[in-house]
């Protein structure tokens, strides 16, 4: 006998089957019912929350959606504490009323049922604050309305809407989110930048920034003297590629400078423009933990400046400045076939980066016929950068040592060996001529027993990722104490930069002297790209000055 033709005769000849298969039945048809009543509920939505501001026994009204019928799996949390039972006094599908707990403590309200939970309202408890804080806007913090963009890449302008921001921007800054991480796994933020000409417009409800070179997706903010606003969520997209940061290291460096053996008329003023590291997206969190004398101006075209007054010829005065900065290695990687040709913008707010000046002479008839011929018709600004870099590495040698300060960089072309910063310059030059804007960097190198050497790298701008460095004398093998070079050496050193670079210097810094008539000293191939390093008065016919190498007195 077949199952089918059983369970027909139990079915007809027992009661209680029958009346199994019927409870079966209904109990399948309750279960497929309710799964479809809750298939796909959303969230509940909060859209009203009265009062805002409340005390024990208050009775706080929520109205919203989709609040359903309240089961076990249905609750109110204000500040982190769920709302017991007995306080519930009504909950409908669009309105829950409690009474407020005798403990109740400030914090985020949600409503949560089986089908998830609101979006955060704000609750305050009276008792703590004796009146609700009126809204000032010469004393509140600055809050963030909305953004123009909440979808963006590197370079492109956000406008933020808001209050509070403050009539001039001052000190304020807005701070986008990096992929570094703090120890709590928070993102470490970094301020939009003054030199990259990040800022565009500020008013105490408008700010448009430019998107900040190594910004990430994540939440911005508003930070003025007054505190800094809640976060705004932005995503960062590129088709380009991405920059990573890495291997952050902290850095105490030292810097002494010696003036003596002045001959005057009356008395001599000689002032010093001592270079500081240079603030970006790699090097940040730059304080000066020693000045001594007590400077002139702290802050004057990425210098400080002391101005020295000796009144005998055997009177010999010291300055010494002491920095302390975080600096991070980068490393890039680029999808090349979608890395785009230069926004108008870009090419407006790089112009000077696009042109030759003192240092660079990227207008030299040799060094645009060599630009073109390696180039030729390829239009792709990542593609040409790195076929300039490899044409370097493949065609000249780089030296050990470094040659005389007024050595000419186009000699390179002709002898086909140079300099770290004969690399450098002519790599820019290169760059710029190709209609790449870049800039060469001047710092120094840091080996694993912290002495440190002048050098030279580069850094050239592609749309939607913002500066990639690259290292043309290290890709070719350039060695410092305990710098090795590799066999990997070329890729190793192009988009990728490791945390023992230390720059003083983004490009040609053209200092403004302090008097029209003054005596000027340019000092050639050192650790910063500067105009003037040193300015004496009319009546000052000579002194001996001494600068110390950069040292670096600690590491963490």
């Amino acid at each position: 006998m077949s199952f089918k033709i059983k369970a027909k005769y139990f079915f007809r000849k027992h009661t209680l089957f029958r009346a199994g298969v019927y409870a079966l039945v209904f109990f399948l048809a309750v279960g497929v019912s309710v799964f479809l009543a809750n298939w796909g509920a959303p969230a509940p939505l909060v859209v009203d929350m009265n009062p805002a501001v409340g005390e024990p026994g208050d009775i706080l009204t929520i109205r919203g959606k989709y609040f359903a019928d309240k089961d076990t799996s249905s609750y109110v949390e204000i500040g982190g504490n769920r709302i017991t039972s007995s306080l519930y006094l009504s909950w409908q599908d669009d309105t829950i009323k409690i009474v407020l707990p005798p403990n109740i403590e400030d914090g985020l309200v949600y409503v949560c049922t089986k089908n998830g939970c609101s979006e955060p309202r704000m609750f305050a408890n009276k008792q703590t604050i004796p009146v609700p804080a009126p809204q000032n806007p010469q004393v509140t913090n600055p809050l963030v309305y909305s953004l123009s963009d909440t979808q963006c890449s590197v370079g492109d302008i956000i406008t933020l809407n808001g209050s509070n921001f403050g009539e001039l921007r001052g000190e304020s800054e807005v701070l986008f989110p990096t992929s570094e991480m703090t120890e709590k796994r928070q993102p470490i933020m970094i301020a939009c930048s003054v030199s990259d000409k990040d800022y565009q417009y500020w008013s105490a409800t408008e700010v448009q920034v430019r998107v900040p070179d190594g910004a990430v997706s994540g939440v911005i903010s508003v930070k003025t003297n007054k505190g800094t606003s809640a976060g705004y969520p932005l995503e960062i997209v590129s088709r380009a590629g991405e920059k990573k940061f890495n291997n952050k290291l902290t850095y105490v460096l030292s810097i002494n400078a010696d003036v003596s053996d002045a001959v005057f008329e009356k008395n001599a003023l000689i002032t010093l423009f001592i270079p500081k590291p240079v603030a970006d997206s790699r090097q940040r969190d730059i304080t000066i933990s020693v000045s001594e004398p007590e400077p002139t101006m702290k802050d004057f075209m990425n210098t400080v400046v002391h101005q020295l007054e000796l009144n005998s010829k055997n009177e010999k005065k010291t300055v010494l400045e002491s920095y302390v900065l975080s600096v991070w290695g980068v490393q890039t990687t680029i999808n090349e076939w979608n890395v785009s040709n230069y926004s108008k913008l870009t090419i407006t707010l790089y112009s000077e980066y696009l042109k030759s000046d003192a240092v660079t002479p990227s207008d030299n008839k040799a060094i645009q016929n060599v630009a073109a011929s390696i180039i030729k018709n390829e239009k792709n600004p990542w593609i040409k950068a790195r076929l300039l870099y490899d044409y370097i590495l493949n065609n000249f040698t780089v030296l050990a040592h470094t040659r005389a300060s007024d050595a000419d960089v186009l000699d390179l072309l002709k002898t086909k060996e140079g300099d770290a910063y004969d690399y450098a310059v002519v790599y820019t030059s290169l760059l710029r001529a190709a209609e790449i804007p870049a800039v060469t960097k001047a710092g120094i190198l840091v080996d694993s027993t912290l002495k440190t050497r002048n050098h030279w790298w580069c850094e050239f701008y592609i749309e939607d990722i913002g500066w990639v460095p690259a290292d043309p004398a290290m890709g070719d093998g350039y060695v410092f104490g305990t710098f090795v070079s590799t066999e990997s050496s070329a890729n190793d050193h192009f988009g990728t930069i490791d945390s023992r670079h230390i720059a003083f210097s983004h490009g040609l810094n053209s200092i403004k002297p302090a008097y029209s008539k003054s005596k000027k000293i340019h000092r050639e191939k050192t650790w910063a790209l500067m105009s003037i390093w040193e300015e004496s008065s009319v009546d000052t016919f000579e002194y001996s000055s001494f600068w110390s190498d950069v040292m670096v007195t600690g590491v963490y």
